[in-house]
């Protein structure tokens, strides 16, 4: 989180990238792992109940706090979570990819 307070250019957009981090991993783990779904193609370790439950949830709070831009950082994230692979720690890959997004938006 701190990675993302020292780099996230806007508030609103910290919000999202905060969400997505906190939030909206946190609801991946929970409903990948209690809801039976497909695996994704990219990540076999990964469901597609958990990248819709971090995508959704994520898509929906950046869309009322940043309009569209959030929903672009929801779905970078989403993205980042669900690709991440050991040695990569998705904790750490998340704020980075969404504040180097932010910064160009």
């Amino acid at each position: 989180m701190l990675l993302a307070l020292a780099i996230v250019p806007h508030v609103r957009l910290l919000a999202v990238t905060l969400f997505v981090l906190v939030i909206g991993d946190s609801l991946a783990t929970i409903v990948g792992t209690s809801v039976k779904s497909a695996r994704l193609i990219f990540n076999r370790k990964k469901s597609v109940a958990g990248f819709l439950a971090i995508f959704l949830s994520s898509a929906l709070f950046g869309l009322f706090m940043a309009g569209w831009h959030g929903v672009v950082l929801a779905l970078a994230g989403s993205l980042v979570e669900s690709a991440a692979r050991y040695p990569f720690d998705d904790n750490y890959l998340i704020p980075l990819t969404c504040a180097l997004i932010s910064n160009a938006l």
